[in-house]
């Protein structure tokens, strides 16, 4: 890593705090952000300019903590940063504290004697999303929410190892505010009770976070389901996500289904398919497809059905359906022949039917 030139509004002599950054901004984020911060507000004001090694080495912070710490930084508007040509920071510019826009917006609010809900408690940004994304009913929450205890002997043994502060430092990265106690101790139980690796609990928390939640309800759930299929390292669980996908979204983008999900009876339906059924994936598509074209709907009652039909009727392959196709459309033409005309009670059809020679009848009104 090498010097980068900071640039900062003050005087020499002092490090000057914003108040802002006291009120909204450090209560939401990491403390090793934090520090990081207040370390290089020091050096600005001072130096003008450091090498990041040396604030590395006085935090004991990988490369990788101080730029993902500066990145967070920019993140929240604290900061600018400049890029050489081979993409290493240059510069770094301290912007003007403002207070987040949600307090501004809540002031507004006041001032105009309209005080919504959502404004009684100011927060910053970060904690607005961490809000959002949280279950709004609290008795869904209370269900889905596992116990995942560690002892606090065992927590304050384990918080004094110099990995597991990396291991936190990467969760609050990811999450994008300070570790509660219960966040921090559901952490620590992936590690210590669960066997989980370091690399399996970062993947399982950017996991987590893709699929657009950081509440620690659906993270224990998703933990406990993967200890339960014994997975213990990133890759096993990366597989495990890829076979999922593949399996589950298949359908449910053949369906048409996109913004969400399998619930359980479609889990349970598509797994019957593909374990009982022992399908492969083009038979399945198919069946949703044809559901489509008749129910116009993404009906999994109705492509079961088909493919209960289809696997009575010995189906293996997807070559296999349009032979039977063929069959049933051959029978079904001999049938037809077959079948005697059906006649109404109604008096037309009480008068007796003819044949007629339409060939014969239009060769006769040529002449």
């Amino acid at each position: 890593m090498k010097n980068i030139r900071l640039h900062h509004p003050f005087s020499n002599n002092m490090t000057a705090v914003s108040n802002y950054f006291i009120d909204y901004y450090m209560p939401q984020a990491g403390g090793e952000y934090v520090k990081l911060y207040l370390c290089l507000l020091r050096h600005a004001a001072d130096y003008g300019s450091i090498p990041l090694e040396s604030i590395a080495e006085l935090f004991d912070y990988t490369e990788r903590d101080i730029y993902r710490g500066l990145q967070y930084w920019a993140d929240q508007g604290l900061i600018d940063l400049a890029f050489d040509q081979d993409g290493s920071i240059s510069d770094l510019v301290f912007l003007e504290v403002r207070k987040p826009e949600s307090v501004q917006q809540a002031a507004a609010s006041v001032s105009s004697g309209v005080l919504p809900a959502s404004a009684k408690a100011p927060v910053s940004k970060n904690a607005a999303k961490k809000a959002a994304s949280e279950p709004n009913d609290s008795t869904e929450a209370k269900d889905l929410s596992p116990k995942l205890k560690i002892s606090r002997d065992r927590m304050a043994a384990l918080q004094g190892e110099q990995d597991i502060k990396q291991l936190l430092l990467i969760a609050e990265s990811y999450l994008g505010h300070s570790l509660s106690p219960t966040e921090m101790s559901s952490i620590l139980y992936y590690y210590d009770s669960l066997h989980f690796n370091f690399e399996l609990i970062e993947y399982l928390i950017e996991y987590c976070i893709s699929r657009g939640t950081k509440s620690f309800h659906y993270i224990d759930k998703v933990a406990l389901a993967w200890a339960e299929e014994g997975i213990t390292n990133a890759g096993q669980a990366k597989e495990r996500q890829s076979q999922y996908s593949q399996k589950y979204y298949s359908v449910l983008n053949a369906f048409g289904i996109r913004d969400r999900g399998p619930g359980k009876p479609e889990v349970q339906m598509i797994d019957h398919w593909f374990d009982d059924l022992h399908f492969t994936s083009d038979i399945i598509l198919e069946a949703c497809s044809r559901t489509l074209t008749q129910t116009q709907n993404p009906s999994f009652q109705y492509a079961n059905k088909i493919l209960e039909s289809w696997h009575a009727s010995g189906i293996h392959h997807l070559n296999e359906i349009r032979e039977l196709d063929q069959k049933h459309q051959k029978t079904g033409k001999a049938a037809s022949k077959q079948r005697p005309a059906v006649t109404s009670g109604s008096k037309f059809n009480n008068f007796s039917q003819r044949d007629y020679d339409f060939d014969h009848l239009e060769s006769l009104l040529n002449q």
